[in-house]
């Protein structure tokens, strides 16, 4: 597992890990560099990474503001351990989670 402090942390993270990184666990609101900011250059780098949003929000408010309809998965803030623990387990078996329509 790697982890970030901030948005720019995180693209710099994921830029020197490329390749070894299966799943990105990305909160929307981030210091630094935005959620919004940091799935753009995560895309830049490795377009077909597997991505699960997180925030308060609900699944539809989260992904209008961010613009993305290619995310992997969601998961709404406050979630259990058990919750996520399985959604990373699915990420890593690649089943997608949620479609590309699901933004609409």
């Amino acid at each position: 597992m790697i982890e970030a402090g901030d948005g720019t942390a995180a693209a710099n993270l994921f830029r020197v890990n490329e390749g070894r990184i299966d799943v990105v666990l990305l909160d929307m609101t981030l210091p630094g560099m935005s959620g919004r900011e940091v799935l753009k250059e995560l895309r830049r780098i490795q377009p077909r990474v597997k991505v699960i949003l997180t925030t308060a929000f609900s699944q539809a408010s989260a992904l209008s503001s961010i613009a993305e309809r290619h995310l992997w998965g969601f998961v709404r803030k406050p979630y259990q351990l058990s919750e996520l623990t399985n959604l990373l387990r699915i990420a890593c078996q690649d089943k997608p989670k949620i479609s590309g329509d699901a933004a609409g």
